[in-house]
C-alpha cells in the first residue's frame, strides 16, 4: 500500500524514495556463520563479488546503475505528458493557451541528448585500463558472466541461507503440527534459514528453469549456462543504434565519411526508439539484480514527493514583460558578439 511517499509491502521488503526519486525493494539478505554448501571457499568469493557488484547496481554512488535508470526513465515521462500537452494545444487551440517554439525545440534538443548518452553510459563495455572504469550494465552483466563459476546451485541457495535438501526441514515442519494439534488453515513459515523448506524447493525451481536443469538431474555444482548471459547480452545490443547515434553526431562531430552507411535508426531518436531500449535496460537490471543477485526489484518511476505540475497552470511573464524579455534577448546576442570583436584577430584588422 502507498502512504504518502513511500510503497511498503508486508514482511522484509521495504521501499523508499531517495533524493534523487529512486526506490527500490531490498530483499532480506541471511546472515550466518554457517552455510549448506560443500565448497565454502566458493561461497565466500561469490558473496564477496556480489556486495561490489550490487554496490554497481543499486549502491549510493551517483552513477549507480538503478540510479542511471531511474533518471532516464523519470525525464522520458515528464518529456512525454509535456509533449502531450503540447499536441493537445496545437489540436485544440485556446485562447492564451501556447507553447513558444524556440524553447520547445531547446527543451527537445537536451531531451534527446540526455536520452541518448544515458543509454550509451549504460550499454558502455568495461575499459582494460584501470584509470578509465566505468558503472555501467553492460560492464556489470560481463563481469558477472566471467565469474559466473561462482554461482553454482548450491551457492544460489545458500544466499539465503536455505537447505539444499528441503525434505527433512518440510518433515519436521508437518511433524511439528500434527504433534501440536493445530487445525488452523494458514501456519506462518520460515523465508530464510535452515528450516525454509518451501523457500528452498522455490530457489531450485528457479535455478532449474536458468540451467536448464531437470529436478532428477540436479547437482550441487549446477550452472547458468553462458547462453542465458548472451540472451541478456542481445538485449543490450538492441540498442546499438542509439550508442552509434550518440558517437556520431552527440559526443563528437563525424567526418562526412564516418556517416556513409548509417541507418535511419541511426541518424535519428524517435520516443518508439528510446521506449524500446528502456524496455531492454530494465529486464536486463531486473534479471540481474533478482535473478542473479537476489537482492532488488527496482521502482523504475517512483512517486514524486512534490507537485510535479506546480505552476504548469501560470505563465512566465506578463504580456507587458514581452518587451523586457526582448531586450534581455538582445542584450544576450550583444554580448555573444562582443566575444568575437574583441579577440586578438579582430583588433588587428580594425587597426589597419
Amino acid at each position: 500500500m502507498r502512504q504518502g511517499g513511500c510503497l511498503q509491502r508486508p514482511g522484509q521488503r521495504q521501499f523508499g524514495v531517495d533524493e534523487r526519486g529512486k526506490g527500490r525493494f531490498n530483499l532480506f539478505m541471511y546472515e550466518q556463520k554457517t552455510y549448506d554448501v560443500l565448497n565454502t571457499e566458493r561461497l565466500q568469493k561469490f558473496l564477496t563479488k556480489r556486495k561490489e557488484w550490487l554496490s554497481w547496481l543499486n549502491g549510493d554512488d551517483q552513477h549507480s546503475i538503478w540510479r542511471q535508470i531511474t533518471s532516464l526513465l523519470w525525464d522520458y515521462a515528464l518529456f512525454k505528458t509535456i509533449r502531450e500537452l503540447r499536441v493537445e494545444a496545437a489540436q485544440n487551440p485556446t485562447e492564451g493557451i501556447g507553447f513558444n517554439a524556440p524553447v520547445l525545440h531547446l527543451l527537445e534538443a537536451g531531451f534527446v541528448i540526455i536520452q541518448a548518452t544515458g543509454i550509451r553510459r549504460l550499454s558502455e563495455k568495461q575499459w582494460r585500463d584501470p584509470t578509465k572504469r566505468v558503472i555501467s550494465l553492460r560492464a556489470l552483466l560481463d563481469e558477472i558472466k566471467t565469474e559466473r563459476e561462482l554461482l553454482t546451485r548450491e551457492v544460489y541457495l545458500a544466499c539465503h541461507g536455505l537447505p539444499y535438501d528441503p525434505a527433512p526441514a518440510k518433515k519436521r515442519f508437518y511433524d511439528s503440527l500434527v504433534s501440536s494439534g493445530q487445525t488452523l488453515s494458514y501456519v506462518g513459515m520460515d523465508t530464510s534459514g535452515p528450516e525454509a523448506w518451501a523457500s528452498s524447493e522455490s530457489a531450485h525451481s528457479h535455478f532449474d528453469k536458468h540451467s536448464n536443469t531437470s529436478t532428477a538431474g540436479r547437482s550441487r555444482d549446477d550452472l547458468i549456462p553462458i547462453a542465458w548471459f548472451d540472451s541478456l547480452e542481445s538485449k543490450i545490443k538492441s540498442c546499438e543504434d542509439i550508442c552509434v547515434l550518440t558517437d556520431k553526431f552527440i559526443a563528437h562531430a563525424a567526418h562526412p565519411t564516418n556517416l556513409v552507411g548509417l541507418t535511419k535508426d541511426q541518424t535519428q531518436v524517435t520516443l518508439s526508439q528510446l521506449k524500446a531500449c528502456h524496455r531492454a535496460i530494465i529486464e536486463v537490471a531486473t534479471s540481474v539484480g533478482v535473478q542473479i543477485l537476489q537482492d532488488s526489484v527496482a521502482i523504475t518511476v517512483p512517486v514524486p514527493q512534490f507537485d510535479l505540475l506546480e505552476n504548469l497552470d501560470k505563465r512566465w511573464i506578463n504580456g507587458e514583460d514581452v518587451n523586457k524579455a526582448r531586450d534581455i534577448w538582445q542584450k544576450n546576442c550583444d554580448e555573444i558578439e562582443a566575444l568575437a570583436l574583441q579577440s586578438d584577430i579582430c583588433k588587428s584588422i580594425e587597426t589597419k
